[in-house]
């Protein structure tokens, strides 16, 4: 990985260096434009979160040039479901396997590498402080004082995107939706899934104002637990305790294990859909910036990574037009075509559709589908 420096001019400069930002980073270096990737972030990413993806990441990680494999830790095919209260449950196996388990650092940095691989530029280590859209460029100020000058912007900032705010498109100043997650490598000696049964998956429904889930993900060496639900910064981490206490009591934590202080973060769950745009003056909304994260099951790297290939392909398009700006303008129209039915709730409350799913395998079979791969119910 490398990282530069005070250079000046690009096609494109994204901001904010996770999934989705060094995921537009490659491909639109691939596409050949010139890419600056800035990040407040200064060198690798930290490895130890646990996370799941989309089984169609592998198309994504493929164009990046990615090694699947080597960042895809194991498959999950099959998923428990229990009530709130712990006193009904049932496995659902959709019958292939939807989605994978993951290291959030080892899938970031191996982006990384793909993106400087290809050709963009990290500065990494600088916050963006100003932000100058004109007629037919941008100009970043970061907080060296150093400026980025380049035809194109894209924000991939995440959940509380200064690009956003910036560029006015900003769906509103606090998120709605929280998450925590504690993660903890396990000892041999506590046993857990092999490495060729993949990753036992159980999510809890019906939490936090019967709308919020629980989830824990359990390999061989290592456990994640977490809540995602409609709550305020202050509250997540309480939801947090008590669904620890209640799912160690269940019996779904290995004995002798004590989750601890959680990380947390903002999630814009479904803000997509409640966007009016996530096009600017030359600029692009990706990721967490944009909202794009599924509001059943909180996942937001695949999608994000997705709205970042379709902005990739949009900004390499309008690299070559006349008429940028109106080419730019397609990207709403594009990522609603591809991406609308995923991120949208079902219609049917789940509220009530929870009874069904504990009742009936065929029910929970489809729930499995769609907590894990974005499927309708």
């Amino acid at each position: 990985m490398t990282v530069d420096s005070d250079a000046a001019g690009y096609d494109v400069i994204i901001v904010g260096a996770g999934p989705a930002g060094a995921t537009a980073a490659c491909l639109c270096a691939k596409k050949g434009l010139s890419v600056g990737l800035v990040d407040y972030r200064d060198g690798p990413r930290a490895q130890g979160q646990c996370v799941w993806v989309n089984a169609e990441v592998r198309g994504i990680l493929d164009a990046c040039g990615v090694d699947a494999d080597a960042v895809l830790a194991g498959d999950i095919d099959s998923v428990t479901f229990h009530s709130a209260t712990f006193d009904k449950q049932i496995t659902a196996r959709p019958g292939a396997s939807l989605a994978f388990a993951s290291d959030r650092g080892v899938l970031e940095n191996a982006l990384l590498d793909a993106a400087t691989t290809a050709g963009a530029t990290l500065t990494l280590g600088r916050r963006v402080t100003g932000v100058d859209v004109q007629e037919e460029s941008v100009r970043l100020t970061l907080s060296d004082e150093t400026d980025l000058n380049a035809r194109f912007l894209v924000g991939a900032d995440g959940a509380r995107s200064l690009v956003a705010d910036h560029l006015g498109l900003a769906v509103s100043s606090e998120p709605a939706h929280w998450q925590a997650q504690w993660d903890t490598t396990l000892p041999a000696s506590r046993g857990g899934p092999s490495k060729d049964r993949g990753t036992e998956t159980a999510f809890v429904l019906g939490l936090i104002g019967k709308q919020g889930i629980g989830y824990l993900l359990r390999r061989a060496d290592h456990l994640a637990i977490g809540v995602a639900g409609k709550a305020g910064a202050g509250e997540i981490g309480e939801y947090f305790e008590i669904f620890a206490e209640d799912a160690a009591r269940a019996g779904l934590l290995p004995k002798g294990i004590e989750p601890a202080q959680p990380a947390t973060l903002p999630t814009p769950a479904g803000a997509a859909i409640e966007m009016e745009t996530h096009v600017g003056k030359r600029s692009l909304l990706v990721g967490d910036a944009g909202g794009f994260v599924t509001p059943i099951s909180y996942e937001g790297i695949y999608p994000g990574m997705w709205s970042a290939s379709i902005a990739a392909d949009v900004i390499a398009d309008a690299a070559s037009s006349a008429t940028a700006q109106d080419v730019l303008g397609e990207y709403d129209a594009r990522w609603r075509t591809a991406m609308a039915d995923y991120l949208r709730l079902p219609n049917t409350d789940l509220h009530f559709l929870l009874p069904l799913i504990f009742a009936n395998q065929q029910m929970a079979d489809r729930m499995a589908g769609a907590m894990l791969a974005g499927q309708n119910i």
